[in-house]
């Protein structure tokens, strides 16, 4: 996606390894600016950044495709996808690209691995930036037995299930755009660009099969409480009127406690920043975390 005179200039795509797993990237702005490290949802990539990319200025953006999606590695074949192991695989991004602090700016999963990594290494975070999306749901500790079996179950299930086929590439453009947490045509064709692949018989979504398996433990209320005690960061809560946040009141109740918390609500569903709302999304996040150098 080319960017508009007003947007980010394009460094291009990069890769990090971490522990032998390799991490896809795509950058923009000026290295030397403000640090901006982004974190996708769900089943996203890095694409889902792209809109916001156009919009922004004065940063240096770097955009991950998180272990498992896009043009990432997946994880070896006796590991998992519990969140708390992107923390200290983003960390070591931060590492790489030479940041002693950044702003982190993740959306849905990606808001709670960013909320996460901004209460275990504070000082490495100077603002935090959520899109539609806060901590982990809150986990009662009394339902982990079932939760362990039940990952161990969906696990080996998954470790040997196949993607759906789709005839077309157009065809799997519109599955995502009408599937679970549906999203706007144009913004699946932009999540497409890294998710997609051709096999034999027809195309795919290459997202490793093991993220729909559920976590093998979860955190618990005081577990989260921790965590956000510990942020020392700023933090700004952008919130889609038809996303995915209502009725999640004890996470809510969690959150309100961050001392410097800003919370900002747009129309639009849970991937407003890729829609329609994207230039209104960047121009939140713009004020929020400024644009000049370090």
């Amino acid at each position: 996606m080319s960017n508009s005179e007003k947007g980010l200039p394009l460094i291009g795509d990069c890769e990090f390894v971490v522990n032998g797993l390799p991490i896809a990237a795509r950058q923009w702005g000026r290295v030397g600016a403000t640090p901006v490290l982004a974190v996708h949802g769900w089943l996203d990539n890095a694409a889902s950044f792209y809109p916001l990319a156009d919009q922004l200025a004065d940063i240096h953006l770097v955009a991950v495709d998180c272990a498992g999606h896009g043009h990432s590695g997946q994880r070896s074949a006796d590991s998992a996808y519990n969140i708390w192991q992107d923390v200290g695989e983003l960390f070591a991004v931060i590492d790489q690209l030479g940041w002693q602090q950044c702003t982190l700016l993740g959306h849905s999963r990606g808001a709670a691995i960013t909320s996460l990594m901004a209460g275990t290494f504070p000082e490495r975070v100077s603002k935090l930036v959520l899109l539609d999306g806060m901590v982990p749901a809150a986990f009662d500790p009394l339902h982990a037995p079932r939760q362990l079996a039940k990952a161990i179950v969906e696990q080996q299930r998954y470790r040997t299930s196949s993607p759906t086929l789709f005839p077309s590439y157009e065809a799997a453009v519109a599955a995502r755009a009408n599937g679970f947490l549906a999203v706007e045509l144009a913004a699946a064709a932009l999540l497409g660009e890294r998710g997609i692949s051709a096999g034999d018989g027809g195309f795919y979504w290459h997202n490793d099969q093991r993220l729909k398996a559920a976590s093998e433990l979860k955190l618990s209320a005081d577990n989260l409480a921790g965590f956000l005690a510990e942020i020392t960061a700023p933090a700004l809560l952008i919130e889609a009127e038809g996303g995915v946040l209502a009725g999640r009141e004890q996470e809510r109740k969690l959150i309100d406690h961050l001392a410097q918390l800003t919370i900002a609500k747009l129309p639009g569903g849970h991937h407003c920043h890729m829609e329609q709302q994207a230039g209104a999304a960047a121009a939140l996040i713009q004020q929020f975390i400024g644009g000049a150098g370090r």
